[in-house]
């Protein structure tokens, strides 16, 4: 996720400024599904070390659902609205 900040200092001036922004976004949006998908599994790991059953499995299909909708539907809904 500091990718594109760490690019910016070494590319500094920036001569492309689109190609770096597009570049910067695909690297953000790579971080992110890791990111996602890091908090959905961590979930299932936690929650089966805790309880016996399959209430992790609901646990991390509830998480990945809260991140669904919060870190991607909302922002993509919003950014379509305006």
């Amino acid at each position: 996720m500091s990718a594109p900040a760490a690019n910016h200092r070494l590319q500094r001036p920036i001569r492309d400024r689109e190609r770096f922004k597009n570049a910067a976004t695909r690297l953000i949006l790579i971080g992110l599904v890791l990111q996602s998908l890091s908090w959905v599994l961590v979930t299932d790991l936690i929650v089966s070390a805790v309880f016996d059953g399959p209430i992790d499995k609901l646990a991390a299909a509830l998480m990945g659902a809260l991140i669904l909708a919060m870190w991607w539907a909302v922002p993509y809904l919003r950014r379509n609205r305006f």
